[in-house]
This record gives C-alpha cells, sequence and structure tokens, in this order.
C-alpha cells in the first residue's frame, strides 16, 4: 500500500467537508456509471473504509490520492480539467492547513516546502535563460519565503511538542494521585480488617460456646424427662408392689375361715368402692340382698373362676377392660392410668384385690362378683404348692422376644412396600430398562411378595402388641404409614429423583437389573 495513506485528521472542519464534498462532485460521474467505491479503493491501492473516510470528510484526502483519482476518472473516458485538479489541491491544502492535528499541518508544510524547492528549481531553471540578477534576486526571495515559513513551522512544532508535554505531565501527575490514593486506600481497609477479624474470631467463639450451652441444655432436659419418666414408671411398679405385698401379708396373718368369710370380706371391700363412683351401687345393693337371702351374703364365683387358675382369672380381667376401654379420665378417679393397667395386666401374676376393683369399677363392671371370683382363684388346693412369685418385667421392655420381633415387624411394614414398589417404578422408568415381559412379570411377583409380607407383617405385630399400649400404639402409626406407603412409592419417582436412585438400588439387590 502506498505510504501516502495518512492518520486520522481529528474532527472534520468546514474546509475538510467542503473538499470532500468537491471529491464526490468529481467522482460523481463515475459513481453514476455503476462503478463502486469498492472498484475505486482497488485501483488507487486505498482500503475501502479509507476511501469512504476520504468521501465524508472523516480523513482529508492527500495530494496523491488527488492524481490517482484524476486517473481513474480518465481510464473511465472521464476527464478532469486541469482547473478542476488545482481547485481540487487548493481545497485539499486548505483542508490540511485547517486542521486540527498537528500531523497533517505537518504534511501541509511539506508540500509548501516542496513547492518551494520547485518553484526554487524552476528559478534555477529561468536562471540559465535570464540575468544574473533576476536569478539572485527570486533565489533570495525564494530563501527568505522558505526561511520564514520553517521558522513557523519550528514555531509551530515547538508549540505543539509543549502541549504534548503538558498534556503528559498533567497525566502524569494525576496518575500518581491516583496512586497515592488508593494506597491510602489499601491502608485503611487494612487497617479495618483488624478490627473485623477480630470481631468475627468473637462472635464465632459465641457461637460455639451458644451451640455447646444448646446441646447441654438438651442432653439435660432429655435425661430430665428420662429421670422423670423412669421416677413414674417406679412409682406405679412400687404401688403394685406395694398392693401385693399387702395382700401377701394379709393371707399370712388371716387363718383359712371358710370361702364364705373371704367372700364377705371381699364382697365388703367391692362395695366400699362401689359406693365411691355410684355406679356399681345397684349391683352390690343387689348381689348383698341375693346373699342374704342365701343365707350369710355369699356370691358364687363364676363358672370359669378356678382356684389358682391365674391365666384364666387375667385373660377375662383383660377382655372386660377391652370390651369397656375405659378413658383417662375414668381411670383417673381410681388413681389408675393406661400405662399401670397395661403393666398388671400383662404380668403373670394374681393383681392385688384393691387394683383388680379399681379397674372393675373402672370399666363399669360387678365389683362383688370380681371379688367373689378373685378369693376363689386366690385359694390353693391342698395338693397344689405356693406358686413361685415371679419378678414384675416390663412387657415393653426390649429383652422381650415378641416386644423386638413388633418393633422390627412394624418397622419392615412400611419399607418392603416402598422398597418394592419404587424398585419397579424406577425399571419402568429408566433408560434402556428391562423389556416390557419381563416388567410384566417383575410388576406381578413384586405385587404378590409384597402383598402377602405386608400382610404377614401387620397381622404378627398386631397379635404380639395386644394389650401393651405402649408397642400397641407405636404398631397403628407404622400401620398407618405403611399403608401411605404404596400411594408414596408409586407417586414419589415421578416427584422427587432420589426416589429413582433408591429404586434402582433396590432393583439392583433384587437381581432385577
Amino acid at each position: 500500500m502506498p505510504g501516502w495513506d495518512v492518520v486520522s485528521n481529528g474532527a472534520p472542519g468546514g474546509e475538510a467537508q467542503a473538499y470532500a464534498a468537491a471529491l464526490r462532485a468529481v467522482l460523481q460521474p463515475v459513481f453514476d456509471q455503476g462503478v463502486t467505491q469498492r472498484s475505486l479503493a482497488t485501483e488507487v491501492h486505498v482500503v475501502a473504509s479509507t476511501v469512504t473516510r476520504y468521501l465524508t470528510g472523516e480523513r482529508i484526502a492527500p495530494k496523491e490520492f488527488v492524481d490517482q483519482c484524476a486517473v481513474f476518472l480518465s481510464t473511465h473516458q472521464v476527464l478532469l480539467a486541469p482547473s478542476e485538479l488545482e481547485r481540487l489541491h487548493g481545497l485539499r491544502r486548505a483542508a490540511q492547513a485547517a486542521s486540527s492535528s498537528a500531523e497533517i499541518r505537518l504534511l501541509h508544510t511539506k508540500e509548501e516546502i516542496d513547492q518551494l524547492k520547485a518553484a526554487l528549481a524552476a528559478a534555477r531553471l529561468s536562471h540559465e535563460k535570464s540575468t544574473a540578477l533576476a536569478i539572485r534576486e527570486a533565489v533570495e526571495q525564494v530563501r527568505l519565503e522558505g526561511s520564514r515559513q520553517l521558522a513557523a513551522i519550528e514555531q509551530q512544532l515547538t508549540t505543539v511538542r509543549a502541549e504534548l508535554l503538558a498534556e503528559l505531565a498533567s497525566v502524569q501527575q494525576e496518575l500518581t494521585a491516583e496512586q497515592q490514593r488508593a494506597q491510602r486506600l489499601q491502608a485503611e481497609n487494612n487497617q479495618l480488617r483488624e478490627p473485623v477479624r477480630a470481631q468475627e474470631g468473637q462472635l464465632e467463639h459465641a457461637r460455639e460456646y451458644v451451640r455447646e450451652m444448646s446441646a447441654e441444655l438438651a442432653q439435660k432436659e432429655e435425661e430430665l424427662a428420662r429421670k422423670k419418666e423412669e421416677l413414674r414408671f417406679q412409682q406405679q411398679q412400687t404401688k403394685v408392689l406395694r398392693a401385693q405385698v399387702q395382700q401377701l401379708s394379709a393371707a399370712e396373718e388371716e387363718a383359712v375361715s371358710g370361702s364364705a368369710t373371704q367372700v364377705n370380706a371381699g364382697v365388703a371391700t367391692a362395695q366400699g368402692i362401689a359406693g365411691q363412683t355410684g355406679s356399681s351401687s345397684g349391683d352390690a345393693s343387689d348381689a348383698s340382698a341375693s346373699g342374704s337371702a342365701n343365707g350369710g351374703g355369699h356370691t358364687a364365683p363364676s363358672d370359669w373362676a378356678e382356684p389358682g387358675d391365674t391365666v384364666t382369672f387375667l385373660r377375662h380381667l383383660r377382655q372386660l377392660r377391652r370390651e369397656a376401654d375405659p378413658s383417662d379420665d375414668q381411670l383417673a378417679v381410681y388413681d389408675l392410668h393406661r400405662e399401670l393397667v397395661d403393666a398388671i395386666l400383662a404380668y403373670s401374676s394374681l393383681p392385688g384385690l384393691e387394683t383388680v376393683l379399681a379397674l372393675v369399677a373402672a370399666c363399669s363392671g360387678n365389683t362383688v362378683q370380681w371379688a367373689a371370683d378373685w378369693h376363689h382363684v386366690a385359694q390353693q388346693t391342698s395338693s397344689e404348692p405356693e406358686p413361685k412369685e415371679r419378678p414384675l418385667k416390663d412387657p415393653n421392655a426390649l429383652g422381650n422376644p415378641s416386644t423386638l420381633w413388633v418393633l422390627v415387624g412394624s418397622l419392615l411394614s412400611p419399607a418392603v412396600p416402598l422398597l418394592n414398589i419404587t424398585a419397579f417404578v424406577a425399571l419402568c422408568r429408566v433408560d434402556h430398562g428391562p423389556s416390557v415381559a419381563k416388567l410384566i412379570f417383575y410388576g406381578l411377583v413384586i405385587l404378590l411378595v409384597t402383598a402377602i409380607t405386608w400382610m404377614g407383617l401387620v397381622g404378627s405385630t398386631a397379635v404380639s402388641s395386644e394389650d401393651r399400649l405402649l408397642l400397641g400404639d407405636f404398631n397403628n402409626v407404622l400401620l398407618v404409614m405403611s399403608i401411605a406407603a404404596w400411594p408414596v412409592a408409586i407417586i414419589g419417582p415421578f416427584l422427587v429423583e432420589d426416589f429413582d436412585t433408591m429404586g434402582l438400588w433396590w432393583a439392583g439387590i433384587l437381581q432385577m437389573r
């Protein structure tokens, strides 16, 4: 590319716009023939965008461009008159002289120098044809004019250099000030970070202390609740043991005077308890009246009551409690509650008379009849040895095999359908899974096995937790969860991706993948 492709002249002025308009007017006939600016740029060896800037006045086209345009016009049968060419050069020189760019002005000055040199050469040439004096005067005139112009150019260059140095010094001062300001801000930031870090450390220590205190407080609360529960259970056991001790002491102190005397004592006790509620007073009065009519107030025991048959007695007592299902308020009237009743009915030994009659009264039963049954069962035949007293054992204790089975079975009852059905649904949703035939086979097998296993778990745990309040409530909660596990296992994989992961894992264990 030619070296005359100059740099931008800065903000265009009126002279540059007039020069650009003159160029467009000269080139317009060629453009009307269909020639494009890109063709012009190719012919004059200039970038198309530069030609556009020349024609819009954003840049001042140099002398060489004007000369190339004249050649370009002549190749397209458009002749440019010498006067028009001279006019374009005049507009160019005026635009260059008015440009705000020092480089453009410098080019203009160089061109003038070149013109002066050309004039000087012409003068020298004319010197050969004219007199020496005329040549000498012309040369002197040219020299003086050149000296003045060079002085003006040097002055302009000095002014431009001074302006650039001043701007550079100002920029350096601003940069130094900004660096100093950044250093001050960094120092202030470092100073502020120290107390912030110290406060964050103190805050973290405080949080840790609060967490420790909260954990310790929660542990103390759990321990206190456990101690209260143990104390309440110990009080219940103590009450039961006290009643049995009183029963055994009374049996040792009293002489066996016949069944009639024992029944009359039980009737009196039952009447006293029935008198507290009023619900059993009618039964006690009727029983006393019938007993008096039969002679001596004797009430015959029930047909199922046999001496020493504690198992049958407890079974009928549990049946009475199950049918009546007394509320907590009804039990509280006789200083009883569900846990205590559940513990009493789970023991294999015969409960105390007062405890039995209190429970019968809470169940709105016939206290007189139950007193006679209790005395009849409490008798020992002459051939039967005294039963050894068995230690009391909590029916809900984990040491009981049935208790362990209720816990394990209750937990498995929701887990089995949840895992199996989730595995089947995951196999149906997974890409590149089993074929349709295998899916149908797996579905039937899973449905059959899950239903049989679930019914077996629910039935066995329900039977094992019978008459055990705590285990019964636990089993009932898990039963509801096991029923809810069926729809959860079907819908869950469509809502939560973790269900698919769990189902595919279980399907892999079952060798279905």
